[in-house]
């Protein structure tokens, strides 16, 4: 049976409140940025939550239903492709569940507009990314998609703005609300292409106010810089020059 014992064995972290804290997929193990919760209702047995806004798919990987078995000198980690397997028939039920339902859908487009996929919010409180299949329905994986920044038609039409990147795609639709371009790409998967779309660009990175949002900020700016300077702005906001 599946507990947070079990979970912690393999992770590490620490167990309070009903939730195991642990390192997220590729932070460091004080980073404790990935929450893990017990639910019987959730595919698989838990729903994860991450801080720093991991790609979803990625935590529930590094999860798994049996992340540990045992050997001749205790428990070992098992390998990514192992972690893969397990997760795998967990992640197709969470697609088809029932009682998931989409809240909200946040969608990415090329330079033409043409929607390539989409970042969905579900209800119990999930993401998950999904992409059309040309006929009517949806993949929910991402795999060999072409990576995309969020807005990527609307900043185009703005040749000289500032781009703020943002936490989320909520938060990017907050601030271009308010009149100004605004970006973020899905799980902080910066890709060639994403840098590529941002070059030549002024750009704000927005930060939440704490060690995950730090420590994302100073990822986009290694993302398009290889190096990341800034500097604090009045509003929080840190700008990569």
């Amino acid at each position: 049976m599946l507990t947070l014992e079990s979970l912690q064995r393999c992770l590490g972290g620490k167990i309070s409140n009903g939730q195991l804290r642990c390192a997220g997929p590729g932070h460091s193990a004080a980073d404790e940025s990935l929450s893990i919760k017990l639910d019987p209702n959730a595919p698989g047995g838990f729903v994860t939550h991450s801080f720093a806004d991991d790609d979803p798919i990625v935590c529930r990987d590094k999860c798994g239903q049996a992340p540990w078995k045992p050997n001749g000198n205790g428990h070992a980690r098992r390998g990514e492709d192992e972690v893969e397997a397990a997760l795998a028939t967990a992640i197709t039920r969470q697609s088809a569940d029932s009682k998931s339902r989409v809240v909200c859908a946040y969608p990415y487009r090329d330079e033409g507009g043409t929607l390539l996929y989409e970042v969905v919010r579900l209800e119990p409180k999930s993401f998950r990314q999904r992409r059309p299949d040309g006929n009517g329905g949806w993949i929910w994986t991402l795999e060999g998609v072409r990576r995309v920044i969020y807005r990527w038609p609307e900043i185009l039409q703005y040749a000289d703005a500032t781009i703020f990147v943002c936490e989320g795609e909520k938060d990017a639709d907050r601030v271009a609300s308010l009149g100004h371009c605004a970006t973020t790409v899905a799980g902080g998967k910066w890709t060639d292409d994403c840098v590529k779309a941002l070059s030549d660009r002024d750009v704000m990175i927005l930060e939440d106010a704490d060690q995950a949002g730090r420590k994302k900020r100073g990822r986009n700016g290694t993302a398009r810089h290889g190096r990341h300077h800034s500097h604090r702005s009045a509003a929080g906001s840190h700008r990569t020059p």
